[in-house]
C-alpha cells in the first residue's frame, strides 16, 4: 500500500474518533441542557399556577369575610337561631332578605358559581338560586359528608377539592369550595363555590403533555386533571417528594416522567407539574438529526482537507527520494528532476541505503572532514546566537507590552527570558536549589496565564536546603511533565505541591500532582529503563556525556545518578490519587563540594 493511502487511512480513523467523541459530547451537553430548560420551563410553570390558585383561593376567602363583616348580616344570622314562636316569624323573614340581599350582588354572581349560608336549624340560603342553579331547601344540613370536617375549626378557611355540589336541585356540577364556621352559637356556616371547569381555564397546559395535580397539606386532591388511577399514584408519590424537580418512572405504564413539586406557603397547598418524557424524547430526536448533520459535515470537510494536504505532504517525500538517489559528492548542486513512485515509503527506504554507502565510501576523505569541521562551528555560533536572538525579540515584545500599558505581557517576556537565560546557560551544569526554585517560579507564572483558574499549585522548600547544589533543570521538567501527562484526559482543576526538606542528613524535593497517574505497564517499563541506565552510567563510559541531554524521566534519573551515585534519592508512587516523584541526595556544606564532585567525575 503507497504511504500516502497509508496515511489517509490513519487520518479516516482519527476523524472517525473525532467525530464520534465530538458527535456523543454535543449530543450528551445538548441533551443536558434540555432537561435542565425544561426543568426550568416547568418550575416557572408550577409557580405561575401556584400563584394564580392561591389569588383564586384568597379571593374566595375574601368573599367569606366581606359578607360577614356586615353587621346587618351577623345580625341577622343571631335572629335565625332564634326560636320564639310565630311572633318571631316575621324577623326571621326579614333575616333571610338581608342575608339574600347581602348574596345577589353581581360581583358575587358573576365571580362564583354559590355562596350559601346555611346553619343547623336547615336554613339555607344561597346566591343566584333561580334556573340551573336553584337549591335544593331540603338538603339536612346536619347529614352533610364533611360537616364533621368544619365543626370546631373555630372560624379558619377549609377548603374542599373537586366534589359534585350537593346543593343542586336540577343539577349537581363539580365544584371547589371554601366553608368557614361563623363564631357564635348555632350561627352556621357559609360556602362559596366554584366550578371545576372554571379551575380547568385556569390551570391550562400549554400541550397535553402536561398535567396538574394539586392537594391539600394532609395529602388530599384538590384538583387534578388525570383520571383517577393516576391521581392515586401521584397521590401516593406526593408523600415522598418534597418541592423541586425530578425525574420518575410511573408503574402504571412504566414511561418516564419529569415531575415539579410546589408548595404554597400562603395555603399549605402542594402543586405537582408531571410532564411525560416524550416531549424530551421529541427534543433530543431533533438533536441527534442535528448532531449527526454536524458530525457528517465536520467529517467529510476533514476528509477533503486529510487528501490535500496528504497530496501536498508526499511532495517534498518524492523530491527527496529522486535527490537521495542522485547524490554525488561532486555533483550535489545540480538540479534534479522529480519523477512519481509507486511506493514512496519502499523507494524512501532504498533511497536512503544508496545514500548511505556512497557516504561511507566517501567519509575519509579530507573535503569531508573539513565540511563537519565547518558545520560544527556553524552549529555552535548558531547555538550562541539563537538565544541573544530570542533576548531580543522578547525585550522587543516586552516593550511593547510596556507601550500598551500592559504589565502582564512585560512579566510574561521578563519571566520566559529569566527561564531561557537559566535553562541555556551552558558554563555550568549545576545549581543551588534556590535557583531551581526561582526558575519553576517564574515557570509556574507562565503555566498560570495559560491556564489561569484550572492550574493551582503549592511550594514549600525549608530555608536550610536552599543552599544545597543539584543538577540543572530538574525541578521544572519535573512539573511539565505532570501537567502534560497527567491531565491529558481529565478536565479537574490540576494541583501541583513541591516540598523541600531536610531529614537526617539527606535533603528531599518531592513533585506531586492529582493528575491521571502512570498504569501499571508504563511505570514497570519507566522503571526498566532506569535500571539499563545505571548500569550504562556505572560502567562510567567515556562518552556519557553525551547522553545527558533531553528532559524526560529517564534523562532526570540519569542526571542525579551521574551526580549523586549510590547517595541517589529517586522514587515515583503512582496511584489513582496522583502522581508523587520524591528526588534528593546527602546534605553538603556548600564549600565541601568539591570541582570533582561537580564536574560529575566523582562524589568528592
Amino acid at each position: 500500500m503507497r504511504f500516502q493511502s497509508k496515511l489517509i487511512c490513519f487520518y479516516v480513523v482519527l476523524v472517525l474518533l473525532t467525530t464520534f467523541v465530538m458527535g456523543g459530547w454535543y449530543y450528551r451537553y445538548s441533551s443536558g441542557q434540555t432537561l435542565k430548560t425544561e426543568y426550568r420551563n416547568m418550575e416557572v410553570l408550577g409557580a405561575q399556577y401556584l400563584n394564580q390558585m392561591d389569588e383564586n383561593l384568597k379571593t374566595m376567602e375574601m368573599v367569606c369575610s366581606y359578607i360577614l363583616s356586615d353587621p346587618s348580616v351577623l345580625e341577622a344570622l343571631r335572629t335565625m337561631t332564634m326560636d320564639k314562636g310565630d311572633k318571631w316569624q316575621t324577623y326571621r323573614k326579614e333575616a333571610y332578605d338581608t342575608i339574600r340581599e347581602k348574596l345577589n350582588t353581581d360581583y358575587i354572581i358573576n365571580n362564583f358559581y354559590r355562596v350559601i349560608v346555611f346553619n343547623a336549624n336547615n336554613d339555607i340560603i344561597s346566591s343566584a338560586s333561580y334556573g340551573e342553579r336553584q337549591i335544593n331547601t331540603g338538603v339536612a344540613t346536619a347529614q352533610l359528608p364533611w360537616i364533621d370536617q368544619i365543626k370546631g375549626t373555630k372560624g379558619r378557611f377549609v377548603l374542599f377539592g373537586s366534589h359534585p355540589d350537593v346543593w343542586g336541585l336540577k343539577t349537581r356540577p363539580q365544584v371547589m369550595s371554601v366553608v368557614k364556621e361563623i363564631q357564635g352559637k348555632n350561627m352556621g356556616y357559609i360556602e362559596v363555590q366554584q366550578l371545576i371547569t372554571d379551575w380547568d381555564e385556569i390551570f391550562r397546559t400549554p400541550n397535553d403533555q402536561i398535567h396538574i395535580v394539586a392537594l391539600k397539606e394532609n395529602g388530599e386532591i384538590l384538583y387534578t386533571d388525570t383520571g383517577e388511577q393516576k391521581s392515586a399514584y401521584y397521590q401516593e408519590l406526593s408523600k415522598g417528594i418534597r418541592a423541586g424537580s425530578g425525574e420518575y418512572q410511573n408503574p402504571q405504564n412504566g414511561e418516564k416522567e419529569i415531575i415539579s413539586m410546589h408548595v404554597s406557603d400562603a395555603t399549605g397547598v402542594r402543586m405537582m407539574i408531571v410532564e411525560s418524557q416524550d416531549v424530551i424524547a421529541e427534543q433530543n430526536s431533533y438533536t441527534i438529526r442535528t448532531t449527526f448533520a454536524i458530525a457528517l459535515g465536520f467529517f467529510l470537510l476533514s476528509m477533503g482537507y486529510v487528501v490535500i494536504i496528504t497530496r501536498y505532504l508526499m511532495k517534498p517525500v518524492r523530491k527527496l527520494k529522486t535527490m537521495m538517489e542522485n547524490t554525488r559528492i561532486e555533483s550535489m548542486e545540480e538540479q534534479v528532476s522529480i519523477s512519481k513512485s509507486n511506493d514512496e515509503l519502499e523507494a524512501f527506504e532504498n533511497a536512503y541505503q544508496n545514500m548511505m554507502k556512497r557516504l561511507k565510501q566517501a567519509v575519509l576523505e579530507e573535503q569531508r572532514m573539513a565540511g563537519l569541521q565547518i558545520q560544527a562551528q556553524f552549529d555552535l555560533f548558531q547555538a550562541q546566537v539563537n538565544p541573544h536572538f530570542l533576548y531580543n525579540v522578547l525585550n522587543v515584545i516586552s516593550n511593547r507590552g510596556l507601550q500598551n500599558d500592559d504589565d502582564q505581557i512585560c512579566e510574561m517576556c521578563s519571566s520566559l527570558a529569566a527561564i531561557l537565560r537559566y535553562s541555556t546557560n551552558t558554563k555550568n551544569r549545576y545549581a543551588l536549589v534556590r535557583d531551581e526554585i526561582q526558575c519553576l517560579e517564574k515557570y509556574f507564572f507562565l503555566l498560570k496565564c495559560r491556564y489561569e483558574y484550572l492550574l493551582e499549585y503549592k511550594i514549600e522548600v525549608e530555608e536550610g536546603i536552599r543552599s544545597q547544589t543539584m543538577p540543572k533543570v530538574i525541578l521544572q521538567p519535573l512539573v511539565e511533565n505532570a501537567i502534560v501527562h497527567g491531565y491529558a484526559h481529565s478536565s479537574e482543576v490540576m494541583y501541583i505541591e513541591i516540598r523541600g526538606w531536610e531529614e537526617h542528613g539527606k535533603w528531599f524535593m518531592q513533585v506531586a500532582d492529582n493528575g491521571e497517574g502512570f498504569s501499571g505497564e508504563e511505570l514497570k517499563k519507566l522503571e526498566k529503563e532506569m535500571e539499563e541506565t545505571r548500569v550504562i552510567l556505572q560502567n562510567r563510559s567515556s562518552n556519557i556525556g553525551m547522553q545527558l541531554g533531553g528532559m524526560g524521566l529517564v534523562s532526570i534519573y540519569m542526571r542525579l545518578f551521574y551526580f549523586y551515585r549510590e547517595d541517589m534519592i529517586f522514587h515515583i508512587h503512582s496511584g489513582e490519587t496522583g502522581t508523587t516523584i520524591l528526588i534528593g541526595g546527602p546534605v553538603y556544606m556548600k564549600e565541601k563540594v568539591g570541582e570533582a564532585y561537580v564536574s560529575g567525575t566523582g562524589r568528592g
